[in-house]
């Protein structure tokens, strides 16, 4: 009952931010058909399903394609962060310049991804190198002034 909950209640998302799409922000897609993110999203439900039900099944045994894998999943909250705006925004202006629909999603959907891995593989571990050393020197000063470390439990 709550996966058929989960479904249906996905689907209907899907449905609604597609009109939204095409309403608000894309109006150059209209017409395009609506099955396809459905389709996409039910895929990845299937997957997701099939992945956590038999995980031996799915897990890689060569390094490299661990290696692979880890990096696209490291890219996919990148992804999700620029494919509305970046993507939506490459769709519009390529079809208002006259590029055909299909064409446009194909180059915004390479650009959104490269983008995605740009961000994943370069510009996230240099903030987090920049953020760690902020932080370790934050904690160094606390140390150096002499302020007392509390544990969960309270003082001592």
């Amino acid at each position: 009952m709550g996966l058929a909950l989960a479904l249906c209640i996905g689907a209907r998302e899907i449905l609604n931010r597609g009109g939204d799409l095409v309403r608000l922000e894309a109006p150059a897609a209209a017409g395009q058909p609506i099955w396809a993110p459905l389709l996409i999203w039910l895929a990845v439900v299937a997957a997701l399903f099939l992945f956590t039900r038999r995980p031996a099944a799915f897990t890689p045994g060569a390094p490299w394609v661990r290696t692979t894998l880890r990096r696209l999943g490291m890219a996919t909250y990148p992804l999700y962060l620029v494919h509305d705006i970046v993507g939506a925004l490459t769709i519009r202006r390529l079809v208002e310049a006259g590029v055909a629909p299909w064409l446009a999603l194909s180059l915004a959907l390479a650009l959104v991804v490269g983008l995605s891995f740009v961000v994943a593989l370069l510009v996230e571990p240099a903030v987090r190198r920049g953020l760690r050393f902020a932080l370790e020197r934050a904690a160094r000063a606390v140390s150096k002034a002499g302020v007392r470390r509390l544990d969960r439990s309270g003082p001592t």
